[in-house]
């Protein structure tokens, strides 16, 4: 756990907000896998990923989610 901690902490990880403006697409995708397993965090997540939302990964490689 101090691990992951330390990791986020080091500003590899971006956290994003989320408007009201993104409640729709959540809604959308919950609704739209209904019957799978996919929760308010889920669909959050699944959002920002089809939105292009920008990720780092490790050892400083970028991507773009969502291409």
């Amino acid at each position: 756990m101090e691990a992951a901690w330390v990791f986020i902490r080091s500003g590899a990880v971006k956290l994003a907000e989320i408007q009201d403006s993104d409640l729709p697409e959540i809604h959308a995708l919950m609704s739209r896998y209904w019957d799978r397993p996919m929760d308010f965090a889920d669909a959050t997540l699944a959002s920002k990923a089809v939105a292009g939302f920008e990720c780092c990964q490790p050892h400083g490689r970028h991507c773009r989610l969502g291409e």
